[in-house]
């Protein structure tokens, strides 16, 4: 009884040790042909977003991944960054993969955006080309983005057949009609729901949007009222696979609007931003150098020493009235252009032709008194 059951456990030790052969031996492989992360992408998201390639494919038990920097440092140079049909075919036989992957994640102003594509490795065909936009996301947001969409797509794929367009069946309906010759299928994703699609500027759906678009350039608009708007160019070509993924996700505010009015291309025009602290600041300098040019006008002619001196010991006199005029000068000057500033809408008024206004400021000396003549046209 002891013999026979270790025999038991041996041959079903053996039979799932065939098993798992066997299924190791039909798992399809993948080789990531390249991951390119702008410069701006730094280490620690690199690491994140390569941690999570793999953690998709485990995902999927029918495909195995041979990271890019395991399958680059395997590739001739002259293969490794060439992405012609002849090039693939060559990637595809040094590796031993059916298909090769492609990753590209860039990040400007806190917007990224990433493109996956999955090329068939025997004859060099597109199988998968995933478009996405990211806007004001953090790293595990963008992680989970590159993720998510490999899991789905691996999902569609079926390598068993070298060569073989991918099965679409996931995201194809019964009612959805057949493409037709000279068109691509693009189904779009975009967060939030409720955003509308418009496709060279007609309104195509909201939210997941699956079409037919012809060959060439395309141009696809995402209008929210509650999020930023965004436009994205995508180039269709033969080349391209049957259906191209474009997900989107949109910055979680629209950007504060600020409407500024000017009347012109004047110097008042070009500050306005800044014309109200302009103006109180020529009001305080004006009035600060107005009082002191006028102390120093009154101190004129007075006597150099101190007050009761005989005149014959002290025949020496304040000269302050040249400074103390000009102080008065800039200092006025610079509260009326400070006062303009602050009353410049009431001033300006409606956009028109008017009469020119001039101003004359001069100094007023006379016997027994100092001060200012004032006079315009207005």
């Amino acid at each position: 009884m002891a013999h026979s059951r270790t025999l038991l456990l041996a041959i079903a030790a053996a039979s799932l040790l065939t098993f798992g052969v066997g299924a190791d031996a039909q798992a399809q492989v993948v080789a990531g042909l390249q991951t390119d992360y702008g410069p701006s992408v730094d280490g620690p998201l690199r690491e994140a977003i390569d941690a999570g390639i793999v953690d998709a494919f485990n995902q999927n038990s029918r495909y195995s991944y041979i990271p890019a920097h395991r399958v680059r440092s395997q590739l001739n140079p002259v293969v490794r960054d060439c992405f012609t049909a002849d090039c693939l075919t060559r990637a595809g036989q040094a590796t031993g993969a059916q298909a090769g992957l492609r990753l590209k994640v860039r990040e400007e102003g806190q917007v990224f955006d990433w493109s996956l594509d999955i090329v068939e490795l025997a004859e060099g065909t597109a199988l998968v080309e995933d478009r996405g936009v990211c806007e004001l996301c953090g790293r595990a947001e963008v992680v989970e983005q590159v993720r998510t969409a490999i899991i789905a797509n691996l999902a569609t794929l079926d390598l068993s057949e070298r060569g073989a367009p991918p099965r679409a069946e996931a995201i194809e309906t019964a009612a959805d009609p057949a493409g037709t010759p000279g068109q691509k299928r693009l189904r779009v994703s975009v967060v939030p729901a409720d955003t509308r699609v418009f496709l060279n500027d007609e309104e195509v759906g909201q939210g997941d949007v699956t079409l037919d678009v012809e060959l060439g350039q395309q141009e696809i608009r995402f209008a929210s009222e509650t999020h930023r708007d965004l436009r994205e160019t995508i180039i269709v070509s033969e080349s391209s696979p049957e259906i191209i993924m474009l997900r989107v996700h949109l910055s979680g505010a629209p950007a504060p609007q600020r409407l500024v009015v000017t009347r012109g291309d004047g110097f008042v025009d070009h500050i306005e931003d800044k014309r109200l602290a302009y103006g109180w600041a020529g009001v305080g300098a004006g009035a600060l150098f107005t009082v002191a040019g006028l102390v120093l006008i009154g101190q004129h002619g007075e006597p150099t020493c101190a007050e009761g001196t005989a005149y014959s010991r002290c025949p020496t006199l304040h000269n302050t009235a040249p400074m103390g005029i000009t102080f008065t000068i800039l200092g006025t000057t610079a509260m009326v252009g400070g006062a303009a500033l602050l009353t410049w809408p009431l001033l300006a008024g409606d956009a028109k032709e008017a009469d020119p206004v001039t101003l004359n400021l001069s100094p007023a000396i006379g016997q027994g008194y100092t001060g200012l003549h004032f006079g315009g046209r207005f």
